[in-house]
């Protein structure tokens, strides 16, 4: 037999057949290759084959990463396909938490072929999906558009990936595609053509440098990237090893790679960067930093278990029927319950000293009697028809919202004792007017001295009168205003008005959906306080009693500026939720939107997401300045487990609807979530 070419002399361990004048090679975590040969002789053919045969078996017994091999179907653009199989992972001979190195068996999986670009994220951008750094001073020269993406953290990663269809791989998987076919690197101690590491001239380009085996760019050095597992210390014997989740069928690491993770605190990332050192830049180095760190070294690439891709979109609001106008009061007991739902002492509640900084321990003393959320229109087909008892804090736009989701039973709260009297003041406008155009009239001047007597006459007796008329003296202009902007706009406008059109005074069937619940003693307006220890707990009791499912909860843009400190968990873990139960909010961060077009941007989240999502304790960096637990073990330790505010739940799950830069949801993919 002659070989006329031969690329690569083959290894004891490759088998090779001479089969129909091919010369057929299955090299070690090669696909077969097949070379021309010329056959001297039919019979040396067959000679040969059997030869062949017993060497391949031999190889499948001494490779298992060959043997195990799974097949490749033909893999996305811009990702190279990984054969499974059984694989080696770690390494004995090297720092503590590379060790023990163990077998580990994979499916054939899909990775980038190259680190996630500056170019590639702004798309993400752009489309809503991930975030610009915020108030993060980059360089220059980590924002060139062909450089690898950094200064990203874990969950901005792992975004990404899932806006594009993919995921973070796991630490095996990324081993795996790190040693390359043969099952390892071809180099100890790599050179700046092979690694960009230390020594190299810094960070470049994502496809600057040769690939290896898989096609894959820059495995090692440029930028670490994060993987999806939690990090743990060794994979076995050692405190707090990885132990057998690290091992067997497609491991995922610690808690099976899940969102959360009660005893860990950090996520892994591989590659080492382009300040690493070479010599620690094998492809089981493993290094680990929290999940919201950021660093000029940090980058990431995505994979797939598939090699069909599907990129995110996000839910559309589900058809319900129409719900029937309550026509009848609630029985008595009901009616009791719901009457003597308990109230917070808003007078504890003292003033903050500064205007729009209301934090949890004091009261915003601006009086908010008008909604400047002018977009309550995005919510309307989300909250049609859910029915059920509605939670809401802040003034008349409540009705809106009320009268979209048709709720049966009303708690109306607020922690400013002039929006409860501004209810009272609606509330006997409303039961006064039969339609939207007579309760506007209330507050034109001219009507001003017969509405007074109105009131009077409306609440005589009443301890909160006095309340009620000073308030509508000193806010009877401004809100005459703010409503003739939209009783008074020629109708053509306001088609083109998406706030107008959608108001509770203009609609027919919205205003006689308030009336009614007015008249039916349906809306319990009462001081209380979100974060306080009777209002919003008596509430949850108090609709579990009556047997009635909260369907929506209201609470504006409040969320900013505290976080979900003990009583509002507690009151929350008890409020009967289902299903169709959601949370409505608006947030003033431009962190998520453009403030071009809205001020506000809108958020919808899943009633039973929230309540789960505000018991999770994540990794969270300390507060600045923290110098660590004294005396303790703990001690200059960088990140602890906190509850979440309402940053970390939108930086995480926040998904954009269609094309709308101010709408978003929470809660509603199980695809996006990671459970």
């Amino acid at each position: 037999m002659h070989l006329i070419y031969t690329p690569q002399t083959p290894s004891p361990l490759e088998a090779f057949a001479v089969y129909e004048g091919l010369l057929v090679v299955i090299s070690q975590g090669h696909k077969p290759m097949k070379w021309k040969a010329n056959i001297m002789h039919k019979r040396l053919s067959l000679q040969w084959l059997f030869l062949c045969t017993c060497v391949a078996l031999v190889s499948h017994t001494l490779s298992p990463q060959l043997a195990n091999a799974d097949s490749c179907a033909k893999a996305p653009q811009g990702m190279s396909c990984i054969p499974g199989g059984k694989i080696s992972i770690g390494h004995n001979n090297s720092a503590k938490n590379q060790r023990p190195s163990h077998q580990v068996q994979l499916d054939t999986f899909y990775m980038d072929k190259h680190e996630v670009s500056v170019r590639d994220y702004k798309k993400c951008i752009k489309a809503g999906y991930c975030f610009a750094p915020y108030r993060i001073p980059i360089p220059s020269i980590h924002r060139r558009s062909n450089q690898p993406i950094s200064f990203v953290t874990w969950y901005e990663a792992n975004r990404y990936c899932r806006w594009q269809g993919k995921r973070l791989p796991t630490e095996a998987e990324w081993e795996r595609a790190a040693k390359g076919p043969k099952g390892n690197v071809s180099w100890t101690r790599p050179s700046c053509k092979q690694a960009r590491g230390a020594g190299c001239g810094g960070k470049t380009a994502v496809s600057k440098q040769a690939p290896n085996g898989y096609g894959l760019y820059h495995m090692h050095g440029n930028v670490m990237e994060w993987v999806n597992d939690w990090y743990a210390p060794c994979y076995a014997s050692c405190k707090n090893a990885c132990g057998s989740a690290c091992k067997g069928q497609q491991p995922k690491g610690p808690c099976q790679g899940t969102l959360t993770c009660p005893s860990r605190l950090r996520k892994v990332a591989r590659g080492g960067g382009y300040q690493t050192s070479r010599q620690r830049m094998s492809p089981s180095a493993r290094w680990a930093y929290g999940p919201n760190r950021r660093s000029f070294a940090l980058g990431f690439r995505c994979a797939s278990s598939s090699n069909t891709l599907q990129k995110h979109t996000s839910p559309a609001p589900v058809k319900r029927s129409t719900k029937p106008v309550p026509s009848k009061p609630l029985p008595t007991r009901l009616a009791k319950l719901f009457r003597e739902t308990p109230e917070d002492n808003l007078k504890l509640k003292k003033l903050c000293p500064k205007r729009y900084r209301s934090g949890s321990n004091c009261r915003d003393p601006i009086h908010y009697v008008r909604s400047n959320e002018k977009r309550q229109h995005l919510f309307e087909a989300y909250l049609a028809n859910r029915g059920g008892a509605y939670v809401g804090v802040g003034a008349d736009q409540n009705y809106n919202f009320i009268a979209w989701a048709r709720s049966r039973i009303v708690w109306l709260m607020d922690y400013d004792h002039v929006i409860v009297w501004l209810h009272k003041l609606h509330k006997a406008l409303i039961l006064r007017s039969s339609t939207g155009s007579e309760y506007f009239s209330h507050w034109k001047p001219a009507q001003a001295k017969a509405t007074i007597q109105l009131l009077k006459s409306f609440y005589k007796g009443d301890k909160d009168l006095k309340m009620v008329l000073r308030l509508y003296r000193r806010y009877r202009r401004f809100l005459y205003r703010s409503f003739a902007r939209e009783m008074k706009m020629p109708k053509a406008q306001r088609l083109d008005c998406k706030s107008c059109r959608h108001h509770w005074m203009l609609r027919p069937d919205m205003y006689n959906y308030i009336r009614t619940l007015y008249k039916l003693n349906r809306i319990r307006l009462m001081p209380g306080d979100l974060l306080g220890k009777k209002s919003l707990r008596g509430v949850a009791k108090a609709a579990k009693k009556m047997g009635v499912k909260v369907r929506v909860v209201y609470q504006s843009n409040a969320e900013e500026y505290w976080g979900y400190p003990a009583h509002y968990r507690r009151s929350f873990s008890i409020m009967p939720f289902d299903k169709d139960s959601v949370f409505i909010r608006t947030l003033s961060s431009p962190r998520w939107g453009r403030r071009g077009v809205s001020y506000f941007h809108y958020n919808l989240e899943n009633a039973l997401f929230h309540q789960r999502m505000i018991q999770e304790r994540l990794p969270s960096p300390l507060p600045k300045g923290f110098r660590g637990y004294k005396g303790g073990k703990r001690y200059k330790l960088r990140y602890q487990f906190r509850h979440v505010g309402i940053r970390h739940i939108m930086e995480r799950f926040r998904q954009p609807v269609g094309t709308a830069p101010k709408f978003s949801l929470i809660g509603f993919s199980p695809s996006w979530i990671q459970k």
